[in-house]
């Protein structure tokens, strides 16, 4: 049979009727995004592939449903959508606040740019030191969070469902400090939280081609092998035992912890893909004698044993013979080779290995803390406490229950938004929400600022200052609150709008992570660079 190479017909669109094209894509974006903002956001009903209706509060699900026609429109679109997303994955939540902030940006620094004399690489030089500015301040009057008030920053970032944030606060709170709550969607109409044992590697998978569910972007197998392994895979051969050993014992899925080289990778993806194999690859975290430290608690944790040159250890021990005698022997040693758990769920960032606590792990975290009563090193202190946390931790989950399907994968996506920003906020912070923080930073800057003597940069920089006061802007509007701007200079001033009410918005609890915030304008920022640099796009032809 012959083929035929397809070819790819594009269509080249220059200068004004490219950027009108793409910013035409930002408003399209912008618009509907914002007005789900804050505790008075708007509800937007979206029609599903079957054309049911779908309402919903939550920004990334409006954002993912808008797909406009028009291609340029449609690259504009999804810039701003990309950065939505990096804030997503960086900081779990933001990703309104991003887009606002991208939009508010572009529109100011198009206009700033209509004077031929600004150079936009100064100008763009302004807005990275706004970013840096802007993160220096929020940290500065960042507070910080405790297992204990954390309900409010739940409940917020969960579109101010305070049912929702009791249930994510009480996850946190059982998992204790060193613990870790995941989200599962349940199969009965109840949320509630289940304890469990896990070990966390900070470490996700390493193509997207694992990722089992679409719509979390995880990797989740139930009954999973675990191959830890502190030597490379080279070749596809050195897998092949141990991947057989899966598919004869239940067709369990394998998931190998090491570092694996790209042409293997690509094997194993294609076997996932064909379904040959469950499999998904992570890479280890740390390097040198941590790694090998963090790879030996995991094996312990699973039962396991992990693959080491130092211990005499070698792949090609693990070959399976024809001969029956031979055969078992093989067999049993990659038996004992790999660990085994109950339940793994990978996403782009992180491992979680479900598992009860074994007697072998309870002598090894004696073990540990043996050596941390007698290390003087901080350091090393600190990696001990780590390491101690990592294979003894809890795990909690929030099983997010639904009368319908439609309405638990909405509950789901504000569920796993507010379990990251409960994360962000333990981590960093919080600062005073509804967009307050961002507009005394504002407000400071435009009173302090110095001219740099290059109108470029400055302009550039206060752009991005001036920006920072549209997401107060949006969640007032979005309540119908009439406001005077004078009134917002007092430190963390700002007015509840389900109420009225003013005063401190950190003692209403009306808060915000301060990670969030900062990864929000971080990513707004980029996309706005991308989109003000650009004077040509090169779109592909469809047919009618």
């Amino acid at each position: 049979m012959n083929f035929k190479e397809a070819i790819r017909v594009t269509e080249t669109v220059y200068g004004e009727e490219s950027l009108k094209g793409l910013l035409e894509g930002v408003k399209t974006l912008h618009d509907p995004v914002a007005s789900t903002l804050g505790a008075s956001g708007r509800t937007v009903i979206i029609e599903d592939i079957h054309g049911n209706p779908q309402p919903t509060k939550d920004g990334v699900t409006v954002a993912k449903n808008i797909v406009p026609l028009d291609s340029v429109e449609r690259m504009g679109c999804e810039i701003i959508k990309q950065a939505s997303k990096n804030t997503a994955e960086e900081a779990g939540d933001g990703t309104t606040t991003s887009t606002i902030l991208a939009s508010a940006i572009i529109t100011a620094g198009l206009e700033a740019m209509k004077d031929k004399s600004v150079n936009y690489t100064d100008f763009n030089r302004g807005m990275k030191e706004a970013v840096d500015y802007v993160a220096r301040q929020l940290d500065e009057s960042s507070v910080a969070v405790t297992l204990d008030n954390i309900e409010s920053v739940a409940a917020i970032s969960a579109n101010n469902d305070t049912e929702l944030g009791s249930v994510i606060a009480d996850a946190f709170k059982k998992a204790g400090e060193h613990g870790v709550v995941l989200m599962e969607r349940s199969e009965t109409s109840e949320t509630y939280v289940s304890l469990t044992e896990g070990f966390e590697l900070e470490k996700g998978y390493s193509s997207d081609v694992f990722v089992t569910d679409k719509e979390t972007n995880r990797v989740e197998y139930r009954e999973a092998l675990v191959l830890i392994s502190n030597v490379k895979i080279e070749r596809l051969a050195q897998v092949e035992p141990f991947a057989e050993f899966a598919i004869t014992n239940g067709h369990k899925a394998l998931v190998i912890v090491a570092d694996v080289e790209d042409s293997v990778l690509a094997a194993l993806a294609m076997n996932k893909v064909k379904g040959n194999l469950k499999a998904v690859v992570v890479a280890p975290s740390h390097f040198g004698i941590r790694r090998k430290d963090i790879l030996s608690d995991l094996a312990v944790s699973t039962g396991g044993r992990m693959i080491d040159e130092e211990t005499g250890d070698n792949f090609d021990e693990y070959t399976i013979p024809m001969e029956a005698s031979e055969r078992q022997v093989a067999l049993d040693l990659i038996a004992t080779t790999l660990g085994e758990v109950r339940k793994v769920t990978i996403d782009k960032h992180k491992s979680v290995f479900f598992n009860d606590v074994s007697e072998e792990c309870d002598i090894h975290i004696k073990v540990l803390m043996s050596q941390l009563k007698k290390e003087k090193n901080p350091l090393e202190k600190k990696f001990l406490e780590e390491r101690i946390a990592k294979i003894s931790s809890a795990v909690a989950v929030v099983n997010v229950g639904a009368s319908s399907a439609t309405e638990q994968s909405e509950k789901a996506d504000r569920v796993d938004d507010a379990i990251h920003a409960v994360r962000a906020a333990l981590s960093e912070g919080i600062v005073a929400g509804g967009g307050v923080a961002l507009h005394n930073v504002s407000s400071l800057a435009q009173l302090m600022y110095d001219d740099s003597g290059n109108p470029a940069i400055d302009a550039g920089f206060m752009c991005v200052i001036q920006a920072c006061t549209t997401p107060l802007q949006i969640c007032l509007k979005n309540g119908d609150i009439v406001y005077n701007v004078s009134d917002f200079v007092q430190p963390n001033f700002g007015i509840n709008v389900k109420n009225g009410e003013r005063g401190d918005m950190i003692k209403m609890k009306i808060i915000d992570p301060v990670k969030v915030t900062k990864t929000a304008l971080k990513n707004g920022v980029s996309a706005a660079s991308t989109l003000l640099s650009t004077t040509t796009t090169i779109v592909n032809l469809r047919r009618a």
